[in-house]
C-alpha cells in the first residue's frame, strides 16, 4: 500500500480525525428561577417555531405564574430545535422545556 493510500485510509477509519472540530452544541431551555417557591408555572405559549432562528435575548415563550406572564428568553444564538413540553402545560422551576442548537463560534 502506498504511503498516500495508508494516511487516507486512516482518516478515514479514526472516527476523531473526520469530525467537525466546531460541532454544533445542543443546550436545554430550563424554566428559570422566578422567585416563587413551589408555585405552579404554566408554559402560555411559545412565541418561536421549532427550526427557527434565535438570537441570544430574544422572547421565546410566555410563562405564567399567579396572574403574572413572565417572557421566557434566549440565552443564546442559534436554532430553537424542538419543543419539549408543549404549551398549556405546567412545568417547575429547572424542568427541560426546548432544545436549541447553538450557533458555531466564529472564532478559527
Amino acid at each position: 500500500m502506498a504511503r498516500a493510500e495508508s494516511a487516507e485510509r486512516f482518516l478515514c477509519e479514526d472516527a476523531k480525525m473526520t469530525q467537525d472540530p466546531f460541532p454544533d452544541e445542543i443546550q436545554q431551555v430550563t424554566v428559570p428561577d422566578l422567585g416563587i417557591e413551589n408555585r405552579p408555572v404554566s408554559l402560555v405559549n411559545w412565541l418561536v417555531p421549532p427550526d427557527a432562528k434565535v438570537i441570544a435575548g430574544e422572547r421565546i415563550a410566555e410563562l405564567l405564574v399567579d396572574s403574572t406572564l413572565f417572557h421566557l428568553e434566549s440565552e443564546h444564538n442559534g436554532r430553537l430545535k424542538k419543543y419539549l413540553v408543549p404549551s398549556g402545560v405546567e412545568v417547575q422551576t429547572g424542568d427541560f422545556i426546548a432544545e436549541i442548537e447553538v450557533e458555531k463560534a466564529d472564532t478559527y
